[in-house]
């Protein structure tokens, strides 16, 4: 016969729990897990547009005419007026928009990668871009890294504006026994140029990046150039640049999924830089009146004569923000995509106030890709500053026979104006883009068009002697701008 100790018999017992008593214990429930957060794979090939500006050492500079000279002056003759005193600004460098292209390698939260960059800070022959290598840490979506390397520029020589004065007035004759006025001043013309350079320099500085999709992010990055060799009006030695990122990164299965619905109407927004090709109208104008010569001290003593007038019209030299809305409609058979589209943006430029077209698209489908070309019928008004214009001084008057006051009076100064251009312009547009899908509705892409607007500028006419500084010829435009837009038909 076997004997339990006390202690077994318990520890039998509690297996023994009746079924009634069990059913009546509450039910073990797991402990939730929480999700892992999705690392986004980062490495691979990436292509992308950026929009920026130059927040720090802008090569602005204002360049001041001074006068035509000393006035000589007689002893009873009326003195003679000096030129006006226009300040010239030499508009620097702002807003540039360009390309990027890159590759990353990833090591779980790690990446590493090397990038090249071009971008035209300036006019279209105005070129900076750079070899950095990246270094940074992802976290979830976000990539937060730092980035240096070389970076080269090349500025052309070019002529920045020109000053244009005119004559002064001659002096008044002298009565019987009087003085003759003085002349009044003259400014002449001055051309301000600069040289071009081309160089090497660093760059450095570090950006944030987030995926929308796996195979779109965008972001935003501050770079800080230097370069040695000489300073250049309106383009910096050194200088620091903040811009933004749109960028597709096609080895996250872009290619090998199939394509998607482009079809139905759309609508978005889009923002980027203007450059105009053809100089048809100033940039930055400064005007200044000549000053009115003084009269005869007696009444036989002649006037002295006006000064004449100065005028600067500086050269656009920077490209021009630019922001507007699009509204389009897509057919789709398969992976070919063709619709139309009308747009209208507002650049800041007086050129181009209102920029405008109606185009037709045709593009293929690559999985969430949409690569297309675009052609149409454009518009633009023009309020661009055409000519400006310094007038000469006036001649004094002649003294008199008698010796009593006042004498010959002084000649008035010379007037400076601008003629501002006020047109609509229409011609053609052609160019072309790339399309990202972000979601069922939401697409961005980048998109480059070249505007070729016929010119219908008004002719300057002299309103009296004087000298004109008149602009170019045409008005063409290339934009580049990063669109995002909103399907109405999921």
């Amino acid at each position: 016969m076997i004997r339990l100790s006390s202690c077994t018999v318990g520890i039998l017992g509690l297996f023994a729990i009746p079924p009634a008593l069990a059913a009546d214990l509450p039910a073990r429930v797991a402990a939730p897990v929480a999700p892992l957060p999705v690392l986004q794979d980062w490495s691979g090939f990436y292509i992308g547009s950026h929009v920026g500006g130059v927040v720090e050492g802008r090569g602005a500079r204002t360049i001041v005419s001074g006068d035509g000279g000393g006035v000589v002056p007689t002893l009873f003759g009326g003195r003679g007026g000096r030129t006006g005193i226009a300040a010239g600004r030499i508009e620097g460098r702002t807003v540039f928009q360009g390309l990027h292209a890159g590759y990353n390698g990833q090591w779980g939260a790690a990446v590493a990668g090397i990038e090249a960059d071009v971008a035209s800070l300036g006019p279209l022959d105005d070129v900076l871009g750079s070899v950095r290598g990246r270094i940074g840490l992802a976290n979830d979506r976000v990539l937060v890294y730092g980035t240096a390397g070389l970076a080269v520029r090349s500025v052309p020589p070019l002529v920045l504006g020109t000053f244009v004065g005119g004559n002064g007035g001659a002096g008044g004759n002298g009565g019987p026994g009087g003085s003759g006025g003085a002349g009044g001043n003259g400014f002449g013309t001055l051309t301000v140029a600069r040289g071009g350079t081309d160089g090497v320099g660093v760059v450095g500085g570090g950006g944030i990046e987030v995926k929308l999709t796996p195979q779109v992010s965008t972001g935003v990055e501050a770079l800080y150039y230097s370069f040695d060799g000489p300073r250049l009006l309106g383009a910096p030695r050194d200088f620091l640049t903040l811009r933004g990122r749109l960028t597709v990164h096609p080895g996250a299965g872009v290619l090998a999924s199939a394509p998607v619905d482009w079809s139905g109407a759309y609508l978005g927004g889009h923002l980027g830089a203007m450059h105009a090709l053809s100089n048809g109208s100033f940039g930055t104008t400064a005007l200044a009146n000549g000053e009115p010569g003084g009269a005869g001290t007696r009444g036989i003593d002649g006037g002295g004569g006006g000064g004449g007038a100065v005028a600067f019209a500086g050269n656009a030299r920077s490209p021009a923000i630019l922001g507007g809305l699009h509204l389009g409609y897509n057919w789709q058979r398969g992976a070919l995509v063709y619709g139309a589209e009308g747009d209208v943006s507002v650049p800041d430029a007086d050129s181009h106030r209102v920029l405008g077209s109606i185009r037709g698209r045709l593009g293929g489908s690559a999985g969430p890709l949409l690569l297309y070309g675009t052609a149409g019928v454009a518009f633009a008004r023009d309020e661009g500053i055409r000519a400006v214009f310094a007038g000469q001084g006036g001649t004094g008057g002649n003294g008199g026979v008698a010796l009593a006051g006042p004498g010959g009076a002084g000649g008035f100064g010379g007037t400076a104006f601008a003629v501002r251009n006020r047109s609509t312009e229409v011609g053609f547009v052609v160019g072309g883009g790339l399309e990202t899908r972000l979601s069922d509705r939401i697409t961005a892409g980048a998109e480059a068009l070249y505007y070729g607007l016929s010119d219908s500028g008004v002719a300057p006419v002299p309103a009296g002697p004087g000298r004109f500084a008149v602009a170019g010829r045409g008005n063409d435009a290339l934009v580049l701008r990063t669109r995002l837009s909103v399907s109405f038909q999921p």
